[in-house]
This record gives C-alpha cells, structure tokens and sequence, in this order.
C-alpha cells in the first residue's frame, strides 16, 4: 500500500474547516432571511412613502440594515462554495491518484476499460457479415428446392453453388461471433472482483452457421423450406434485437464503468472524509485555514493522527 499522500491529508483537513464554516454561515443567512421577511412584512404603507421620499422610520433603516448583513453573509456564502467546488475536485482527484496506486483490484477494473477498443470495432463487422450471411441465404433459399433431383437425392448446380456462397459467408461471421466472446470473457475476467464488475459485455448467441448451412445440403427438399426459415429466423431476431444490443453496450458498459469506479471512491471518500474530521480537525485552527484557503490555501496544519490509522482501501466485494 502506498504512503498516504500528504497533500491529500491537508487537502482534507482544509475541507473540514471549510464544511464547518459554511454552516455557519448558512445558519446565519437562514436567520437573516427570516428576520428580514418579519421586517419587511411589519413594514406600513407610511414606511414605504417616507423610504420613498428619503426620510425612513426607524423601522425601515432597521430593515435596511438586515438587508446589507444579508447580502454580506450571502456574498460569503457564495466565495465559500465556490472554494468548496475547487477544493472538492482537488480532492477527488488526489484521492483517485491515491486509491489507484493503493488498490490492486480498483487499478485492475480501471486498465480493464483501456483495452476495450477490439470489442468496440469488432461489432461493426459483426453487423456487416450477419446482413451477408442473411443476403446469401436469401438468395439460396429459392434455388434449393428447385431442379432437385430426386433419383440422385441431390441439388441443382446452381443451388449447389449458392449454398457453397452460404458457407463462404458464414465462416467469418462464425469467427466473428468467437472472437466478440472471446473479447467480452476476457474484460470479465479483468473486472471480476473490482468494484467495476457489473459492466460486463453482452454475450453474442452462439449458434453453428457454418455446419447449418453445410447440412441444408443433405435436407430432403421438404424440409428444407422450413430448415432454412430456421436458420433465416435465428439471424433476422439477431440482426433486430442482438445488434441494437451490442450498438448499445458501446456506450454503455464503459460508462457504468466508470459509474462504478467513481461510486466505489466517493464511498472511500466519504469514509476518508469521516476520519478526517474526527482526527484532524482542530476548531481552533479554522480562522486561520479559511484565511489560506482564500489565499488559495497555500499551506495546511499538522495531522493529529498517525497514518496506519486511516481506513483501508482494499474493502472490495468478493470475486463473484
């Protein structure tokens, strides 16, 4: 496991201050609001004619008043979140870096992702040789039954050459369909036991193509018809509803991916942001940490725990 990172700690520390301090200050304009909605409501139609003619109330100077506070305190509000987003990223990304270099399993799920290119452009090809093996079969389909010679039990010539075309375009798309497996078992392989290991790719139906077509050729010609609306059928389901499948998980296997990942690390996040508080947050330090961090936080105070504390990172589901 490696160091914990120091900037990591202060980065944490920082946050923890600034958390506090922008409760606060929510606190304060959630008081300020009321108490103006209550002044503004006691407010008379006398009021708002002398305010209008440049000699207010009491009453309206009051209100006023609370007014300027509750911009100041609104203005505030909006420095200290948008400090709050800065700081959050830094600290996601540091606690990314940290987790990856830690965690054998979450580094794994992660590179798994970087060698998804093969399955992703092996799809196209896919769709282009079912749409042949289809167009031959359409093709020889007509022909096989016509011409038979039944003293011989044999094929015509020319149906003979179109089902030989058949298997020609069902020997690749056959490779094709093992080798898309063969890409999905081995990404499975790799996130099997990371937090990414529900963005699996789908599987494409096994089915024999090339032996298929070979035996329409020893089909007694009344059964042919409906073998070869078998086999038609089988590819047509595939090409309307597989295809559209696979189309899909291009997108979005990568990107549960990467949902996964991030939600196993807000969860490391969260935790680590706990133990944060609770072991190095001091409140009498926290004037002078929100003053750095509007100085962009240049500098941090010590840790008040030992690092052999901190929580664990390898706290991954089992291998399915």
């Amino acid at each position: 496991m490696s160091t914990f990172p120091t900037l990591l700690r202060e980065r944490l520390c920082e946050e923890s201050h600034l958390r506090l301090a922008k409760a606060t200050v929510d606190e304060q304009v959630r008081k300020l609001e009321a108490e103006h909605k209550d002044r503004q409501e006691g407010q008379t139609a006398v009021d708002f004619l002398l305010a209008a003619a440049k000699r207010p109330r009491p009453a309206t100077v009051e209100l006023n008043a609370v007014a300027d506070q509750l911009a100041s305190f609104r203005a505030t509000q909006k420095v200290i979140d948008d400090i709050a987003a800065q700081l959050s990223t830094e600290i996601e990304e540091l606690a990314e870096c940290y987790v990856f270099e830690s965690s054998e399993a979450y580094a794994r799920g992660k590179k798994a992702f970087h060698n998804i290119e093969a399955w992703i452009a092996g799809t196209d090809p896919f769709e282009s040789l079912l749409t042949a093996f289809l167009k031959e079969l359409g093709r020889a389909r007509p022909l096989a039954s016509a011409n038979y010679d039944h003293e011989r039990k044999q094929m015509s010539m020319g149906a003979q050459v179109a089902i030989k075309r058949a298997i020609d375009a069902a020997i690749p798309l056959q490779q094709q369909v093992n080798l898309l497996n063969e890409l999905a078992e081995a990404h499975d392989s790799q996130v099997r036991g990371t937090p990414a290991a529900g963005a699996a790719f789908p599987r494409v139906p096994v089915g024999d193509y090339t032996q298929w077509t070979q035996r329409l050729i020893d089909t007694p010609p009344l059964k042919m018809p409906a073998e070869f609306d078998r086999i038609i059928g089988l590819c047509e389901t595939l090409l309307k509803f597989g295809v559209p499948q696979l189309r899909a998980a291009k997108d979005e296997v990568p990107a549960a991916g990467q949902r996964l990942n991030k939600a196993y690390l807000h969860s490391y996040l969260g935790t680590l942001r706990e133990f944060s508080y609770k072991n190095w947050y001091n409140p009498q330090d926290s004037e002078a940490r929100i003053a750095e961090l509007e100085r962009r936080y240049r500098h941090t105070a010590k840790a008040n725990a030992p690092l052999e504390a901190l929580p664990a990172v390898d706290a991954l589901p089992s291998a399915p």
